[in-house]
């Protein structure tokens, strides 16, 4: 079979990114089973013409008043004359793609990768990330778009089945009464390749690294963001050292941007920030090194799977989270991870500190996340339920 995806954004520097990241390890493994996949992006400064991202062939459609250019999209839609066309977006008003092009395209697996932006979502944030607020223009536009018009887009156009990445995506959906052609929506999260992201010896890995050989380690890595909670973790930095003086803390900026700044923690011995862009096994090696991985976001309404999580439990870390998003549908709370309330440096504290002088607990939270994550996140399992739905939509032809 031939696979066509439609995903905006797409480049060689976002595809280590959600939802890029999504599409490109989903197509990689698709073509791995011996089918055809090709990729429709927009163009840009970086990649205006066609080209290859790891292995995946790209095709480049202009944009025109800001979006793409509808007939080009037809054009390239029609000549690549796949068996299934899974449109990704990260917003439900992506839906007027696929509305104005209901006459020419049908018969369209439509996949959402993030949530609503609630009310709810905003209470924990302050002045700081105010003023960060409008890089999610997206999700604002998506959350004032009237639900009587997302719903009539998506019941006139050709979506036959909807995925999202998320239960509470898609009882978002349902509550709005937004649903395929003949009312499936099915919830497949994104997921990690466990091959990679495995149990490695803490021991070696902090020998490796040049890291303490003895002291605990409390791990942090994504973007240096308060809207990743960043400043939760350094707020409760002087909690935690309260309890366990020799703790140290490893931060590893990923190479992004970010609206925190580490202040006098930058040349403390005791903490060491990485901001280089890190690769895959690099990134193995620093979790194994670590004790606890402490991610707590705040408000992060781009993705519904954050791969930070995703790939901590993989190597059978402990991860103390937050109860935001989707988040408490991949961590059950003192089973296989820890969730507190975002923001709260003194509970983050708590809880870190608890797990650091908890061995056993510990690694019992540490076993159970290894085997959910293999259980329920493994690409391969995730492309194979993928595959179902689009077989499932091609009998409805």
């Amino acid at each position: 079979m031939k696979f066509l995806f439609v995903c905006e954004g797409l480049r060689a520097t976002t595809a280590r990114a959600q939802p890029w990241r999504h599409v490109i390890e989903i197509s990689k493994r698709i073509q791995s089973l011996g089918h055809a996949v090709v990729v429709i992006s927009d163009g840009s400064k970086e990649a205006q013409a066609d080209d290859e991202i790891q292995g995946v062939s790209i095709k480049r459609v202009e944009r025109k008043r800001l979006l793409l250019d509808i007939k080009e999209l037809i054009k390239n839609i029609r000549e690549e004359d796949a068996d299934v066309l899974n449109w990704h977006a990260s917003d439900s008003w992506s839906s007027y793609y696929l509305w104005r092009m209901a006459k020419e395209v049908t018969d369209v697996v439509w996949t959402l990768h993030s949530g609503p932006l609630l009310t709810s979502d905003l209470t924990h944030i302050g002045i700081r990330e105010v003023v960060d607020l409008p890089r999610f223009w997206n999700n604002f536009l998506n959350a004032f778009v009237p639900s009587f018009i997302v719903r009539k887009w998506v019941k006139d156009s050709g979506i036959k089945r909807i995925i999202t990445l998320s239960k509470r995506l898609a009882t978002h959906l349902q509550a709005l009464q937004i649903s395929a052609a003949h009312g499936y929506t099915h919830v497949i999260p994104s997921g990690v390749d466990t091959n990679q992201f495995r149990p490695a010896n803490q021991e070696d890995a902090r020998q490796d690294l040049g890291l303490w050989s003895e002291d605990p380690i409390i791990l942090y890595y994504g973007p240096m963001s308060s809207f990743r909670g960043v400043d939760t973790l350094l707020n409760a930095i002087p909690f935690i050292r309260r309890e366990i003086a020799s703790a140290k803390f490893l931060l590893l900026g990923r190479g992004s941007e970010g609206n925190i700044r580490l202040g006098k923690y930058r040349d403390e011995p005791s903490t060491v920030f990485v901001s280089r862009i890190l690769t895959q096994d690099e990134i193995v090696q620093y979790l194994a090194a670590a004790d606890v991985v402490v991610l707590p976001f705040k408000f992060w309404p781009q993705v519904e799977c954050p791969l930070t999580i995703l790939e901590s439990m993989a190597v059978e870390k402990a991860v103390v989270s937050t109860s935001t998003g989707a988040i408490p549908e991949i961590i059950s709370s003192g089973k296989n991870g820890v969730l507190v309330p975002p923001g709260n440096s003194v509970a983050l504290a708590k809880e870190v500190t608890t797990l650091l002088e908890s061995p056993e607990t510990r690694r019992r939270i540490e076993r159970n996340a290894r085997k959910h994550v293999e259980g329920n996140y493994d690409w391969d399992g995730i492309v194979k339920q993928t595959i179902d739905v689009f077989k499932d939509a091609l009998l409805d032809k």
